[in-house]
C-alpha cells in the first residue's frame, strides 16, 4: 500500500479508517458511520483475520475502540507501531492516561469520548466530547467538520479537565446504583415482590441498577478505580453519605432539612426544570415500561447469573431459564385464569421436569406436534381433550412447542368457546424468531398451507433461549432461514451477526449461546415493525414473505415432507433470480445468499423443482395470492424489498432453474 500517512495533504483520496475492536458494540457503531459516509473500512478484533499491528499499518486513522481497562495495555504494545502522519482517535471513558501513551508515540492523536452509548441510530443531536492531543490544524479541522456534520454536539476540553469530571458524570452515579444494587442484595429483597410495591421513582430506579448489572463489571471498575482524580470525589461522597445517613440515624429532623434547602439553593432553578423533566419522563415509563396489571416483573429477573431477561417488543419476554418459573410466571400474568399447557410431546419428553415443577396445579395436555397434525380433524381433538379437562371461557391456553404448536394451539385458542386468551412459548428457533409472534394460526388443507386460520394475536410470548440447546441440527437450519430472511429485509446488526458466524470453520451448530440470543431479539424486533404497522397483512407486511411464495408451493409439491427452513431459503434463491431477470435486483445479493444459505447448512437446490410447472400449480393455490396473481416479495438490495405483481410465468419458470437439482451450488 502506498505511504499516505507521511503528511495530511498525502490524503488526496478518502483515508482508510482502521477500528480496534471494530466488533463491539460501539466499534460496529462507527464502523457504520464512516462506511455510510464512503470510508474504507478496516477491523481487528480478537476473531478477526487482520491483528491490530496489521490494521495500523494499513490506517490513516485508527480509532481504538477497547474495553477501558485494557486501554492502557493496547496503546503501549502498539505505540512503537504507530507513525508520523498518522491520526489515531481514541474513544475511551477516561483521557488522560490514554493520552499520556500517545504522547510518546509517532502518530498525531486525538481523546474522543462519545457520550452516548452503541444503542443510538444516529449521531445527531448526541454529544462528544474532544480532548485535542497533537495534530496540525489541516487533520485538525478534518475530524471537527466530520464530527458537526454528523450533527454531533461537539465539547472541547483537556484531558484532565475530562476526567475530573467524569468523577461526577460517572464515577459517583455508578457508585451511588452499585451501592443500591448490592442494598438490594444484602437485604434479600426479592425484586418480584418490591414490584408489586413499586412508586414509578423506585422503577425507574430498579431500571438503572438492573441496567449496570447487566453489563461488564470490568468497565465499572475501571471507571472508578482508573480515573486519576478519585480520591477527591469519592472522599466527597463519602463525606455527604456519612453525614446524611448520621442524619437520619440519629433524628436530627432539622439539620437534616437545612441540609436539604442549602444544596436546593445551590442548584437554583434547575430543580425546578428537573421535575418538569422528570414528570415527563415518569408518564412515559409508567405507559411503556411493560408491566403488567399486578405490577409484577418479567419472569428470570430473580433467577440468578443465569437469567438475563429484555423485552425487545411489548408483551414478549426474553430470559434464559425463564420457562423454568412457567407456572407462577402465568399466575401472575394472568390471575383468575387457569392455564391448560399444550406441550409438543417431543418437547415434554426433554424438558417436562424442568417446566412443571412436582405438583404443580396446571392442566397439562401433550400431543404430537407435526405438520401431519395441522388439521381440523386434530384441532377437534384437542378442543374435547380440554373440555375433558375443565377448560372454559375463563382459561387460557398456553402453547409449548415449535411452529405447529404455536399454529395449531393459537387456532383452537381463537375458536374454543368463542375465543380464550393464548399464551406462546416457542421451543424452536423458527418458533422463537419468527411464527410465536404476530397472531397468524391456522391449519393446512390438502392444496396448500394455512388456508385456515385466524388472526389471534398471543396475549404474551415467553422466549427462552435454553430451549435451543437440545434442538436437533435440522431445526437449527429452519429457522436460520427465517433469520436470514430478516436480514434481507433490514441489514444491520443481523446481518453483522451472521456475517461474523458465516466465516466460523465446521459445523454452525449449535450456535453459541450469545449469538443466538441476539439473533433471536433483533428478529423479533424487526418482525414487530412489520406486524405492528399492518396487523392484518394486507400491506407492508406481506415483506414478511419473502421466500415463502416458492417455499409453500415447495413444501405442498413435497406433502409437507420438506423441512419449511430449506423451502424458505429456495424460495429466497428464486426470488432473488426473478429480480435480476427482472432488471429491478442487484445481482451481487444472489451470491450474498448463496454463502449465507451454504454457511448455515440450508440446500441451495432440491429434486422437487424438477417439475417447475407443478411447483408453479401448487404457488397459485398459496392464500398470499392477490386478485391480480401472484404478490413476489423481492430485494432489491439489502434494507430495501417490495413487492412484485404480475410478474411473467416464463420468468417464473425461469428462477425455478435456479434450485434445480444439477445447478451449480
Amino acid at each position: 500500500m502506498q505511504d499516505t500517512c507521511s503528511d495530511f495533504s498525502g490524503w488526496v483520496e478518502r483515508p482508510t479508517v482502521g477500528i480496534i475492536g471494530g466488533l463491539g458494540a460501539m466499534g460496529r457503531l462507527f464502523h457504520r458511520f464512516f462506511a455510510s459516509l464512503g470510508y474504507p473500512v478496516v477491523i481487528s478484533d480478537v476473531s478477526t483475520p487482520l491483528n491490530n499491528q496489521e490494521l495500523v499499518a494499513q490506517s490513516d486513522v485508527v480509532l481504538v475502540s477497547v474495553p477501558l481497562h485494557r486501554a492502557v495495555e493496547i496503546l503501549e504494545a502498539l505505540r512503537p507501531h504507530f507513525r508520523p502522519g498518522q491520526l489515531v482517535l481514541d474513544i475511551c471513558s477516561l483521557k488522560v492516561e490514554p493520552m499520556r501513551v500517545l504522547e510518546s508515540s509517532a502518530a498525531w492523536f486525538v481523546g474522543l469520548h462519545p457520550m452516548y452509548g452503541p444503542y443510538v441510530t444516529s449521531f445527531s443531536g448526541q454529544t462528544m466530547i474532544v480532548c485535542r492531543g497533537r495534530v496540525p490544524d489541516a487533520p485538525w479541522n478534518w475530524l471537527m467538520a466530520l464530527l458537526r456534520e454528523a450533527g454531533l454536539k461537539v465539547h472541547e476540553c483537556t484531558a484532565e479537565q475530562h476526567d475530573r469530571m467524569m468523577t461526577v458524570i460517572q464515577l459517583i452515579p455508578h457508585m451511588a446504583t452499585v451501592v443500591l444494587g448490592h442494598c438490594l442484595r444484602t437485604l434479600n429483597v426479592s425484586v418480584e415482590e418490591s414490584l408489586r410495591f413499586t412508586s414509578p421513582i423506585y422503577r425507574l430506579e430498579l431500571d438503572l441498577i438492573g441496567r449496570l448489572f447487566a453489563q461488564d463489571p470490568h468497565l465499572y471498575a475501571a471507571i472508578g478505580m482508573k480515573n486519576p482524580f478519585k480520591d477527591e470525589a469519592l472522599e466527597a461522597f463519602q463525606g455527604a453519605f456519612r453525614r446524611s445517613l448520621d442524619l437520619v440515624r440519629k433524628g436530627r429532623w432539622d439539620d437534616f432539612i437545612e441540609d436539604f434547602h442549602r444544596t436546593r439553593d445551590y442548584l437554583g432553578s434547575f430543580c425546578a426544570q428537573a421535575l418538569q423533566e422528570t414528570n415527563r419522563l415518569l408518564t412515559w415509563h409508567q405507559n411503556n415500561n411493560g408491566m403488567d396489571k399486578t405490577g409484577s416483573g418479567s419472569p428470570g429477573k430473580a433467577q440468578g447469573r443465569e437469567s438475563r431477561s429484555t423485552e425487545p417488543v411489548p408483551g414478549v419476554t426474553i430470559g434464559r431459564r425463564s420457562a423454568r418459573s412457567l407456572g407462577a410466571w402465568l399466575r401472575d400474568k394472568f390471575p383468575g385464569r387457569r392455564p391448560v399447557i399444550f406441550v409438543d410431546r417431543r418437547v415434554a419428553d426433554l424438558w417436562r421436569e424442568k417446566i412443571l415443577p412436582p405438583g404443580a396445579e396446571v392442566l397439562w395436555v401433550e400431543w404430537e406436534a407435526r405438520e401431519a397434525h395441522k388439521r381440523l380433524s386434530q384441532v377437534e381433538k384437542l378442543a374435547r381433550r380440554a373440555l375433558e379437562a375443565g377448560a372454559d371461557r375463563t382459561s387460557v391456553f398456553v402453547a409449548v412447542g415449535g411452529g405447529v404448536t404455536g399454529d395449531v394451539i393459537g387456532f383452537l385458542a381463537s375458536i374454543y368457546m368463542r375465543g380464550v386468551p393464548v399464551v406462546q412459548v416457542p421451543t424452536t428457533l423458527l418458533a422463537q424468531v419468527d411464527s410465536c409472534l404476530g397472531g397468524k394460526t391456522g391449519v393446512d388443507l390438502d392444496e396448500g398451507k394455512n388456508l385456515l386460520g385466524s388472526f389471534h394475536h398471543p396475549e404474551a410470548v415467553l422466549v427462552d433461549p435454553d430451549f435451543l440447546t437440545t434442538l436437533p441440527e435440522r431445526e437449527w437450519q429452519n429457522g436460520m432461514a427465517e433469520v436470514i430472511k430478516y436480514a434481507f429485509l433490514e441489514g444491520g446488526r443481523l446481518l453483522e451477526i451472521l456475517t461474523s458466524l458465516a466465516r466460523r470453520k465446521g459445523n454452525p451448530y449449535p450456535l453459541p449461546a450469545g449469538p443466538a440470543e441476539e439473533i433471536v431479539t433483533e428478529s423479533l424486533r424487526i418482525k414487530h415493525r412489520y406486524v405492528a404497522a399492518d396487523e392484518r397483512d394486507f400491506g407492508l407486511r406481506q415483506l414478511l414473505n419473502l421466500g415463502h411464495t416458492t417455499g409453500h408451493a415447495l413444501e405442498a409439491v413435497s406433502g409437507y415432507a420438506l423441512a419449511h427452513g430449506h423451502a424458505v431459503g429456495l424460495g429466497i434463491r428464486v426470488a432473488l433470480r426473478i429480480g435480476v431477470l427482472l432488471g429491478e435486483t442487484d445481482p451481487a445479493l444472489e451470491k450474498t445468499a448463496e454463502d449465507l444459505l451454504k454457511a448455515f447448512g440450508l440446500p441451495l437446490r432440491s429434486p422437487l423443482a424438477a417439475d417447475p410447472e407443478r411447483v408453479l400449480a401448487a404457488m397459485r393455490h398459496d392464500k398470499k395470492k392477490g386478485g391480480e396473481g401472484l404478490v413476489w416479495v423481492i430485494p432489491r438490495k439489502i434494507g430495501r424489498v417490495d413487492r412484485f405483481r404480475s410478474v411473467p410465468d416464463r420468468a417464473v419458470l425461469e428462477a425455478l432453474e435456479v434450485i434445480r437439482a444439477g445447478e451449480g451450488a
